[in-house]
């Protein structure tokens, strides 16, 4: 199951300003159908990123692709499913910051994990969050799939963002 990695409702605490498969003739530069996550953003343009949480417990990788992609981004992956060993692998980025000392260590639901921000293909400060499933090879699962395996959550992001932090989610 997921948290949502921001407290509140969309619309009052944050807003989404891109959806799973939009904008596809920006994207093929990175050879996907389109946009491969969900976008979310302080709830209004110019101000500061907002406290991300780890939606997930699980263990967290710090990663930094500078000016191009995520740009510096966590990748929170999952315990295994206990019946079929596959992982839930969260990325959240284009962060501003990442609490330092994360690298490595296994992050509980809840607790603080970065602030989000403009860094790597971003035109202003938002996080995007792209979920995948990886087998117990460490492949991804659907890599094929137009969007290197992230899957859309939409019809889950609604009841995930629209939950207090604090309740699970059916993803």
């Amino acid at each position: 199951m997921l948290l949502s990695p921001l407290p509140g409702t969309p619309g009052t605490n944050y807003r989404i300003t891109q959806r799973f498969g939009e904008r596809p003739e920006y994207y093929a530069k990175y050879g996907m159908a389109g946009h491969n996550g969900h976008d979310v953003a302080p709830p209004k343009p110019g101000q500061k990123g907002l406290m991300l949480y780890a939606p997930c417990d699980g263990f967290i990788q710090v990663k930094n692709h500078g000016t191009n992609g995520y740009g510096l981004h966590v990748i929170i992956t999952a315990l295994p499913h206990p019946a079929t060993k596959t992982r839930l692998e969260i990325t959240l980025g284009h962060l501003a910051s990442v609490l330092t000392g994360i690298d490595g260590q296994f992050v509980r639901a809840l607790d603080p994990v970065g602030v989000m921000g403009n860094t790597g293909d971003s035109t202003n400060v938002h996080c995007h969050i792209t979920v995948r499933y990886k087998m117990p090879d460490d492949s991804i699962q659907q890599y094929n799939n137009g969007y290197h395996g992230s899957q859309n959550i939409g019809q889950f992001f609604r009841t995930w963002n629209n939950i207090s932090p604090f309740t699970y989610s059916p993803l």
